[in-house]
């Protein structure tokens, strides 16, 4: 049973937290919209708890009969040794439904472990403390026992895991393991590199790719059976999707045809964030080697700019917009380092690694019901910098 490792799941939670989840307008760039649900750094957590249950056979509660100094029985719970990571998501489990959204589409184990939750006893009613009473005969700790047994004794949860065409995370390993071997190439060439991030949008304003924050809670309350103009938004976000990957692609072929802007071909990472509210955009980090740069492209931030611009102006037809993400940093937050890092700069490029690496594995747990198949993320393997300072600059071929 794989799992991927922790700092990268938890720096992809935060991720897709802050992208999934928000909304800023075009005008307002400063000005961000945020929702409370779905919870990814909850569901990451109920990842874990799935995981932890099918790979272990015990129960993380016991639950005795114990007196006390007035002579008097009650039950009493405690955590069995070895159980305690077990028992430690007892709390998680309380608010699950923040971690729930009726407009995304699961990983099969947690869509399991919802399905068991929503039949399962405890459902609908307040969650307690381990020690105190359910019922007249039994503990909550006795309640969440049971949840951990009805989860082991359904067998399809161990296939689910144990099928790599079922385990979502197989593409994260697969992602991660291409990124960390492109940057480990990249790396070993000892160039100085200079980084860019930006964000990139075919359209200035998106259509929500499921439905309004709003109209989930309604569909999770029961008021509403349906969303209403769910489909008409989906269509509309998947039409903007199209032209994205359209733009994207126009994009990728420009390249050559300005050299002020692309002295030689990046390196590049790229990946399409969603927003429930927000449509869909691009996320893409380009590295050039610094040597290739000239005195005009010293002010990074000028170069980066530029670039946006050319995306906006040639890729889009004026019709969309890009942001630079290291500006937002109360949206992206550390861990986007922008400009010059310098070949001895080994916790930068780890940085680095480790920021991209939240892209490779975002998908793992989540993605919006209606997003069609696809690439979502993607690496550039280029080799061209292991030529002279004349080669490097001279025209590449378009794609």
């Amino acid at each position: 049973m794989r799992s991927l490792p922790n700092k990268v799941e938890i720096d992809a939670a935060k991720y897709v937290d802050r992208t999934l989840n928000s909304l800023t307008p075009y005008d307002k760039p400063t000005q961000r919209m945020w929702y409370d649900t779905p919870n990814i750094s909850l569901l990451l957590r109920l990842d874990r708890f799935v995981r932890l249950a099918a790979s272990t056979s015990f129960s993380p509660f016991v639950v005795k009969v114990e007196k006390n100094q007035y002579g008097n029985s009650h039950l009493r719970a405690r955590i069995l040794p070895g159980g305690q990571e077990l028992a430690s998501f007892f709390y998680d489990l309380r608010t699950s439904g923040q971690a729930y959204s009726p407009f995304l589409r699961y990983a099969p184990h947690l869509e399991h472990l919802f399905e068991v939750y929503r039949f399962h006893w405890m459902t609908g009613n307040h969650m307690q403390t381990p020690d105190r009473p359910f019922d007249g005969r039994r503990l909550w700790a006795d309640v969440y026992n049971d949840l951990c047994m009805r989860l082991r004794q359904d067998q399809s949860l161990r296939k689910i895991l144990q099928v790599p065409h079922h385990n979502w995370s197989t593409t994260g390993f697969e992602n991660l393991h291409s990124l960390n071997r492109s940057l480990d190439h990249l790396f070993s060439e000892g160039h100085d590199l200079t980084v860019y991030h930006l964000r990139l949008f075919a359209s200035r304003t998106r259509a929500p790719i499921c439905a309004s924050p709003a109209q989930a809670s309604r569909q999770l309350d029961g008021l509403d059976q349906e969303p209403q103009g769910t489909d008409s938004q989906s269509q509309t976000s998947l039409q903007e999707l199209r032209r994205l990957r359209a733009c994207w692609k126009k994009f990728r072929g420009l390249w050559a045809t300005k050299p002020a802007y692309f002295p030689c071909r990046p390196a590049y990472v790229w990946s399409i964030e969603s927003s429930l509210e927000d449509g869909y955009g691009i996320q893409l980090t380009l590295l050039f080697p610094t040597a290739s740069l000239t005195r005009d492209h010293s002010i990074a931030e000028h170069h980066a700019c530029c670039i946006g611009n050319y995306w906006v102006s040639n890729a889009t037809a004026n019709l969309g917009h890009f942001r630079l993400t290291h500006k937002e940093p109360a949206y992206f937050r550390e861990g986007w380092i922008f400009g010059l890092i310098r070949a001895d700069e080994v916790t930068a490029k780890e940085t680095l690694r480790r920021t991209l690496s939240s892209l490779a594995v975002k998908d793992a747990l989540a993605i919006p019901k209606n997003r069609p198949p696809g690439t979502y993320f993607q690496i550039s393997h280029d080799s061209s910098w292991r030529t002279t300072r004349k080669e490097r600059l001279a025209p590449h071929p378009r794609e």
